[in-house]
C-alpha cells in the first residue's frame, strides 16, 4: 500500500515533490464513495514559508461512477488545481482555510486528495445524448410531463 504521509516537521529542502497513481484500490478502500474505480494522476508540491506549508495538488485522470439520469456506469474526466496551507501547531485550530497538523508533522494526503478527487465531479453528471441505458430512459419516459 502507497503512503500518503508526509512530515513536515522534517522537511529540510525549500521543496518536496510526490507523484501519485491513484487507481482501483484507492476508491475500493472508501465506504460509500460515489467514485467506483479510476485512474488519476496526482502531482503534490509542498513549498515550505517561514511559517506555514503551501500545498498543491494537481489532478489528472479519470473516475467512473453512476450516471444521475440513467444510474448506469459513467467515465468521467478529472483535471483540477488545488492549494491549501498547512501549519505544524500545539494546538489546532478551527480555521477552514488552513490544514494544521500535530506537534509530529505528519501531513496525511490521503484523504486531501480524495476529497479534491469527490470535488472535482459535478453535483449533475450524465452521459452524453444516446450512451444512457435505453432500458432506464423507457422508464423515465413513462414519467415525463408534456
Amino acid at each position: 500500500m502507497t503512503s500518503y504521509k508526509f512530515n513536515l516537521s522534517t522537511m529540510r529542502e525549500p521543496k518536496a515533490e510526490f507523484h501519485y497513481a491513484i487507481e482501483d484500490d484507492f476508491f475500493e478502500s472508501k465506504d460509500y464513495s460515489p467514485v467506483r474505480r479510476g485512474s488519476v494522476k496526482a502531482d503534490v508540491s509542498v513549498v515550505k514559508k517561514e511559517d506555514a506549508f503551501n500545498v498543491q495538488i494537481t489532478l489528472k485522470g479519470y473516475v467512473f461512477t453512476v450516471c444521475t439520469r440513467c444510474l448506469g456506469d459513467m467515465k468521467l474526466g478529472i483535471h483540477s488545481d488545488n492549494k491549501l496551507v498547512a501549519k505544524v501547531v500545539k494546538t489546532p485550530s478551527d480555521d477552514d482555510d488552513i490544514v494544521y497538523t500535530e506537534e509530529n508533522g505528519d501531513l496525511d494526503l490521503e484523504p486531501l486528495i480524495y476529497d479534491f478527487i469527490i470535488l472535482s465531479i459535478p453535483e449533475r453528471h450524465v452521459h452524453a445524448d444516446g450512451e444512457c441505458n435505453t432500458e432506464m430512459e423507457d422508464q423515465l419516459k413513462q414519467y415525463l410531463i408534456n
